[in-house]
């Protein structure tokens, strides 16, 4: 991607990039970290346009918004290693900024760890959903739990 393609970008997408640096820069133990995680904010968006793919079915914006906090995660990780980990901030309050959240969380699953949840959200019983998918009630048992401690991870919710 040619730099003037990347500039142009970086430009339609600030309010991501200072909103996400502002999100993360909230979340660190230390005052003057702002400036540090918006550079990694912005590395990583450049990063996201780069490998970004529109045949996945997920838009840039959303795309690069899951690549920002994989990598500003990471960043505050590594800063505060020796303090307590960092979680993703809590849901918000509005049911489109909801949806766009677990769109994030679903993002995380494999194919057959969806599947088995969403069957499971549907009220579907373990041993039906795995009739229907043709496996065995403990290889869903298995995927269901998989699922739940990846988005509870990504959520930060303790046990």
């Amino acid at each position: 991607m040619n730099k003037e393609k990347i500039d142009s970008l970086l430009v339609k997408y600030s309010r991501l990039i200072e909103a996400s640096a502002a999100r993360y820069s909230a979340m660190s133990k230390r005052n003057d970290d702002y400036d540090d995680i918006k550079q990694v904010v912005s590395l990583a968006f450049i990063k996201a346009c780069e490998t970004y793919r529109e045949d996945r079915g997920v838009t840039l914006g959303l795309y690069a918004k899951i690549c920002i906090g994989n990598a500003c995660i990471s960043y505050l990780r590594k800063q505060n290693k020796k303090t307590a980990p960092v979680i993703h901030p809590s849901p918000p309050a509005d049911t489109e900024q909801k949806r766009d959240m677990l769109a994030e969380g679903l993002i995380l699953l494999s194919p057959l760890e969806k599947k088995v949840l969403l069957l499971r959200l549907d009220g579907q019983d373990l041993i039906t959903i795995g009739k229907n998918l043709g496996i065995s009630r403990k290889s869903v048992d298995n995927a269901l739990s998989r699922a739940k401690k990846k988005l509870k991870g990504f959520l930060g919710i303790q046990n």
